[in-house]
């Protein structure tokens, strides 16, 4: 693509159209709104002017509440998230709420001539993107760009889609009195594997640095998450959310279940489905007798989840935790109940003897004890016997990174 600074200054004045050009010596006063400059106006943030749904029913595409728009568009449009060239851009990304299948488009009010990059379209319809084709659709499009043909299908697709065709039934839960089920799929099937090609056109907008998983490996397991809802007495589902889990060998001879991709859409977010897709891939790997679960580079907000989830967990497992003994042995024996790694076992253990001293129920000994043990574990850590030869210095040095871990924690348990 163009450097778009470069390409504005190539641009001749008898290229652009309708452009009103700011008189010169005109003169400036702080109650002024400063016009916006020529990038400015044919520029356009692409967050912003992207608009993505999930279509239900007909009213859903003409009702803006229902839309929703990307976290991250850098690894499409570049570092700035920008798109030059339009002013007054929209595009529409619409999905069939259940296969997922997209209607995209693109207005705006008027386009900067004499460009020579693609268009915004191009540029999102080839980024290895798997867009999805169905009998409905003209065969050879992997989308449509008409309204009437995307209005045509939509119904028919959402009646005729069932969860079972992609693989088995895990759990179904509640929120709110909606109905939620999670399915689990090996990639080696193919309409596992089609379908999945879908989902992953939403990586590139809400996960950072994100990168398609490859579907040539079998190992790979799918869970899909979808909401049951009732239209017109018909049974039908909508797509929510999904994970990637690979397993892989472990010395000497057991797995580890390492999650790779994991997202909620934006509309059903805050609700406790991600702990409950969670919890669904805990249970895999208990199924599996895989040794523990861990996380290819989580986010905060995923550590935030997980961490809820797995001190949720470790309370039913742990009724005595003043008395425990944080050795080998027993982050070893909590592993095997919960396949939760050694670092987690040790933040839900600080996490309930915070939340038992928050409570006011243990006496000054101990809250100093722990706070010496967890002192002992960020000295070590954190090397700071090397890094920092002055003792005073290591000591407030100390005391920082514990007051911090002590926040960190406070705003974990305050989710609860």
């Amino acid at each position: 693509m163009s450097d778009p600074k470069k390409m504005i200054k190539e641009i001749k004045d008898d290229n652009i159209k309708n452009i009103e050009v700011e008189e010169e010596g005109r003169p400036q006063t702080d109650n002024m709104i400063a016009e916006p400059t020529f990038e400015e106006e044919y520029s356009s943030n692409a967050n912003s002017v992207i608009h993505l749904k999930l279509v239900r029913d007909r009213e859903d595409i003409y009702n803006d509440e229902t839309t929703f728009h990307p976290l991250y568009t850098h690894q499409i449009f570049g570092e700035d998230e920008t798109i030059v060239g339009y002013k007054g851009l929209r595009i529409d990304v619409y999905y069939v709420a259940s296969t997922l299948f997209p209607y995209i488009s693109m207005k705006y009010d008027s386009q900067m001539l004499g460009r020579d990059d693609k268009d915004p379209i191009h540029i999102l319809t080839k980024q290895k993107i798997t867009w999805t084709t169905h009998e409905a659709i003209p065969i050879g499009h992997s989308f449509t760009n008409i309204m009437q043909e995307f209005e045509s299908c939509f119904q028919h697709l959402n009646d005729n889609f069932t969860p079972t065709s992609l693989g088995q039934h895990v759990n179904t839960h509640e929120v709110d009195d909606r109905v939620f089920e999670v399915y689990r799929a090996n990639i080696e099937s193919p309409a596992a594997q089609k379908y999945h090609e879908r989902v992953q056109t939403f990586v590139l907008f809400f996960i950072d640095a994100s990168s398609y998983i490859t579907d040539d490996d079998t190992r790979w397991e799918v869970f899909f998450v979808f909401e049951k809802y009732k239209n017109v007495d018909k049974v039908k589902y909508g797509f929510v959310g999904y994970t990637t889990v690979y397993p892989f060998y472990a010395y000497p001879d057991t797995t580890r279940v390492r999650i790779s991709q994991f997202l909620i859409l934006p509309s059903f977010q805050r609700k406790g489905i991600g702990r409950r897709l969670l919890q669904s891939v805990y249970d895999y790997g208990k199924s599996i007798n895989c040794m523990e679960v861990c996380v290819e580079d989580p986010s905060i907000d995923f550590q935030m989840m997980r961490d809820l989830t797995d001190l949720e967990n470790y309370k039913q497992v742990e009724k005595d935790v003043e008395s425990v003994k944080f050795n080998e042995q027993y982050w070893k024996g909590i592993r095997s109940k919960l396949r939760i790694n050694k670092e987690q076992i040790q933040r839900c253990y600080d996490l309930l003897m915070l939340e038992k001293i928050r409570s006011r129920k243990m006496s000054e000994e101990f809250v100093k004890n722990f706070r010496l043990f967890v002192k002992a574990r960020l000295f070590r850590i954190f090397d700071l016997a090397h890094v920092i030869q002055d003792k005073n210095e290591r000591i407030k040095r100390l005391d920082e990174l514990y007051k911090e871990v002590e926040e960190e924690y406070i705003k974990i348990l305050d989710k609860q």
